[in-house]
């Protein structure tokens, strides 16, 4: 194990960069790992500590959004023909939670699960056969597949609008993943890509599917996570650019990560409902303190980002309980075009999970509330978002 002088450790606290040892098994999500070759690399220099990203909305207003942009990033709540799934890593460590997701999204979207051997697709169709489902309830993809945290290392889709032929066209963006043990998982985006007709896009930006939220209108939440960039060498314009260029992202709304939470992901606290609403977690003051001022600093700024129809409206909903260090999230569910697909856990108090039933009833009313049993899954740190991916 490293060690880090403790000027650097102070200053990874102040700019909210969590750490988190990371080990090489299936059942971990993405972690920054302080053994790790690219982290001394990136955080072994401190002079860039005043180029870092500050919880901010950048820039503080933008022009109308175009009716045809010329890239496009949809938010989670819109409509996506295909969702992915690591089916053998989910299965394996996990029983029970592959097949209540085919369930509950049965007819709304198709399934694509990958697996890396004929093993592992025998894994998924005794998950299925145990669901009273079918083996044609999803499509099979053999990829080299290592973990189920597919909406970090897999490709993000976006859609580029032509004006020449009026036409849009699917691109897949790979993202730098530079998790030590996760090799054969960093190779698949392109299998995904060729697999779906997509062009390959490889965007040079440190940056998992997990740290990324789209309004679908060019606004999108991120955490300071995003000053890895930074520390290797690149400006904050130089990251702002690449958003643009890879996404359409035209406005960043960069927030504080949860202390104690080792992904270090906005997805754990946040979603959005439609693209004029968030979804900002909460937790009880006498509970977690320091967790309750984190997560009422976020939905204080972006209650300051300005949309079209006023501003972002922000809602609040309970978090889980996390005092076995598990950060139970009702925000990192799964939306499957009329279906949204719930987190429930075993240890979480009635109210909590009634309140956010309640709340996410209220802003999708069209939809169908789904709930998948998320207790296994969040032994590994993880919920529902994390284990799937999207392709419009």
């Amino acid at each position: 194990m490293a060690y880090f002088p403790k000027t650097v450790v102070a200053l990874l606290l102040a700019v909210c960069v969590p750490l988190g040892a990371s080990r090489a098994v299936v059942g971990e999500p993405a972690r920054i790992d302080p053994d790790d070759g690219p982290f001394n690399r990136l955080f072994g220099e401190t002079s860039r500590a005043d180029k870092f990203f500050r919880p901010a909305v950048v820039p503080k207003e933008v022009a109308d959004y175009p009716a045809q942009p010329a890239i496009r990033l949809f938010g989670d709540f819109h409509s996506h023909r295909t969702m992915l799934i690591a089916g053998g890593p989910v299965s394996r460590n996990c029983p029970g939670v592959l097949g209540s997701i085919v369930s509950a999204v049965a007819g709304k979207v198709n399934v694509v699960v990958l697996v890396a051997d004929e093993d592992e697709r025998q894994l998924v169709k005794d998950e299925l056969a145990k669901a009273k489902l079918p083996e044609d309830a999803v499509a099979f993809l053999t990829v080299p597949v290592e973990s189920m945290w597919v909406r970090d290392w897999g490709p993000i889709f976006v859609f580029h609008n032509r004006p020449a032929d009026g036409r849009s066209h699917l691109v897949a963006v790979d993202t730098e993943y530079q998790i030590r043990g996760r090799r054969q998982d960093n190779a698949i985006p392109p299998l995904v890509a060729k697999h779906f007709r997509a062009r390959l896009d490889k965007a040079e930006i440190l940056l998992e599917g997990g740290n990324l939220l789209s309004n679908g209108r060019g606004l999108c939440l991120t955490t300071t996570l995003i000053n890895r960039n930074i520390a290797r060498g690149l400006e904050q314009a130089d990251v702002l650019k690449m958003l643009v260029k890879h996404f359409g992202i035209r406005q960043t709304v960069v927030l504080e990560p949860l202390k104690g939470e080792h992904s270090g992901h906005v997805d754990v606290f946040a979603c959005f409902t439609s693209w004029h609403t968030v979804v900002v977690g909460s937790y009880d003051k006498s509970a977690d303190p320091e967790n309750a001022a984190i997560l009422d600093r976020n939905a204080k700024l972006l209650s300051q980002v300005k949309t079209l129809m006023g501003r972002l409206q922000v809602v609040r909903v309970p978090m889980g309980d996390n005092a076995d260090g598990r950060f139970r999230t009702y925000t990192n569910g799964i939306f499957a075009d009329g279906a949204f697909l719930l987190p429930r856990y075993k240890k979480d108090d009635t109210a909590a999970d009634r309140r956010a039933v309640e709340t996410f009833s209220r802003l999708l009313p069209k939809w169908k509330i789904q709930r998948v049993d998320c207790e296994d899954l969040i032994k590994h740190d993880g919920a529902l978002r994390c284990i799937s991916g999207y392709v419009p």
